[in-house]
C-alpha cells in the first residue's frame, strides 16, 4: 500500500516523462507537432531574452518555430507585469553571478 501522495507524484512524474518522451520523438523524427515548451523569446509578446512556456513546432534541431497565441485585452498587460517581476529576478541572479565570479 502506497500513501496517496506517493502515487500522485509518481502519476506526475510519469507524465513529464512521458510527454518528453514525445518531444524527443517530434525533434528525432521532424515531425513539426506542437508542444508546450520553455522557450527564449524574440520579440515575441513584444518580450526579448526572456525564457516562458510557449506553443512551439519540434523538429530536427529542436525548436523550429514559436507559436505567437493572440492575447485578449488585459492578458498582454498582466503577461508584461510578469515578465518584469521575471526580468527583476533574472538580474538579481546575473547580478549575484557576477560578485560571485569576482570573488
Amino acid at each position: 500500500y502506497y500513501p496517496e501522495s506517493y502515487l500522485e507524484t509518481a502519476f506526475s512524474v510519469s507524465k513529464i516523462a512521458y510527454s518528453f518522451t514525445l518531444q524527443v520523438e517530434a525533434i528525432e523524427n521532424n515531425t513539426g507537432e506542437v508542444f508546450r515548451c520553455s522557450a527564449i523569446l524574440c520579440g515575441e509578446y513584444g518580450q526579448y531574452d526572456m525564457s516562458k512556456g510557449v506553443h512551439v513546432t519540434l523538429g530536427s534541431g529542436g525548436i523550429h518555430d514559436i507559436i505567437e497565441l493572440k492575447l485578449d485585452g488585459d492578458e498582454q498587460p498582466h503577461l508584461g507585469a510578469t515578465l518584469d517581476i521575471l526580468k527583476l529576478a533574472k538580474q538579481q541572479v546575473d547580478d549575484y553571478l557576477c560578485v560571485v565570479q569576482l570573488d
